[in-house]
């Protein structure tokens, strides 16, 4: 599978030295519940002790899954991403 980022996605993963949250994304797509949802938001949501809680939704925020993963990315605390058609991007982009 080829997914693709919108370039302010990418200057965004870039200065944030967190293109680990495309790769995930991308990795996810392997699990049935995940590539079933033609439309996806992924939040990311930083806690204590560089732990992030990645949680996925549908467009109607229905909790497709929930996950938990350590990255040492200081500057992230929070974000969003919606991915369809085989793009990801930032909401404000749509």
């Amino acid at each position: 599978m080829t997914i693709h980022l919108t370039t302010t996605l990418h200057h965004f993963l870039q200065c944030n030295h967190a293109f680990w949250i495309a790769e995930f994304i991308l990795l996810m797509q392997s699990k049935p519940e995940v590539i079933a949802e033609p439309f996806q938001v992924w939040k990311f949501l930083r806690l204590p002790n560089s732990l992030f809680q990645i949680k996925l939704e549908d467009g109607n925020r229905n909790i497709i899954i929930i996950h938990h993963k350590h990255w040492e990315v200081p500057s992230i605390y929070e974000c969003e991403i919606w991915f369809e058609n085989n793009v990801l991007y930032l909401p404000h982009e749509r």
